[in-house]
């Protein structure tokens, strides 16, 4: 089917009566629990259908469901041959632009939490990002194509909670763990607590990155002075490395404090000092 002119076609659901459902548009919005979809059409059995299903008339005649899929669904299943209906005229452009006026139906009618509402509103983001600039065009204000629009702004605006309330949501949808955001998005979470959980994950991975340790390298003359350091906790950790030339590359991954110390021939030993990691090293080492 197509809508307004356009010639891409759209997947017909459901026909009834004159009356399509498309699946771009029945399953964009959340689908109903079992159990509430169970209590509605036990609901529309008993007292009939109270609220009548949105539709507009497309090009090719045909009346496509805006609003109230849910609805259509039960009476469809009770095989209801009659539930009221109503034509609306809105000076919609696309396909867009009917999702974005299906999203601010949904808040105005349903009981939805900042979670529900944020999922729902970003899944609209260029629609808004557009409509946004069509605004500041209609208000005499010049919006240049590569200008930046707040986005999170303006999907503060349609899911009305704060701006950073959005700004956290989308945070956690971008850097938290899957299984931190699918406790949010259950409800099991709140946004300010999935929000934390990302700073404080940040700031155990600043405590254990190389990056933010300064090298501190202690060379030794001795294993028993490495044990004694250690002892004291004047190093981390203790290295015993074969040759010299394991240095530089065992230096290059170190994270922390560590003392080292190099295997020598017991014969024919002298000493030299070498300055490594801006330390004196006092190294023996074998003719």
């Amino acid at each position: 089917m197509s809508i307004y002119g356009y010639s891409k076609k759209y997947n017909v659901v459901d026909s009834f009566q004159g009356l399509k459902t498309i699946k771009e548009l029945k399953t964009f919005l959340p689908e109903m629990e079992h159990k509430l979809f169970r209590h509605l059409k036990a609901d529309i059995k008993r007292n009939g259908m109270n609220d009548p299903i949105l539709c507009i008339r497309t090009s090719s005649g045909h009346q496509l469901v805006i609003e109230g899929h849910t609805r259509l669904r039960a009476a469809l299943e009770l095989k209801l041959k009659y539930f009221p209906t109503k034509e609306i005229s809105n000076d919609f452009k696309d396909l867009d632009d009917i999702k974005l006026w299906m999203i601010e139906h949904q808040f105005q009618r349903r009981n939805l939490s900042s979670v529900e509402k944020l999922t729902i509103s970003f899944k609209s983001k260029e629609t808004i990002e557009r409509r946004a600039k069509e605004n500041l065009m209609k208000a005499g204000k010049s919006a240049p194509v590569n200008e930046k629009i707040d986005t999170n702004s303006e999907i503060a605006k349609i899911a009305g909670v704060s701006r950073s309330t959005a700004v956290r949501y989308n945070n956690v949808i971008k850097n938290a763990s899957e299984k931190v955001k699918q406790k949010m998005l259950k409800g099991e979470l709140s946004i300010s607590g999935a929000s934390k959980t990302i700073k404080e994950s940040h700031k155990k991975q600043q405590r254990i990155s190389p990056e933010n340790k300064t090298p501190e390298i202690q060379p030794l003359m001795t294993y028993e002075e490495g044990i004694e350091s250690l002892s004291k906790g004047k190093i981390e950790a203790l290295v015993t490395l074969k040759d010299r030339k394991q240095i530089d590359a065992f230096n290059s991954r170190q994270i922390g404090k560590f003392g080292f110390y190099v295997l020598q021939s017991q014969s024919h030993e002298t000493s030299d000092k070498r300055s490594l990691g801006g330390y004196e090293e006092l190294v023996s080492y074998g003719k």
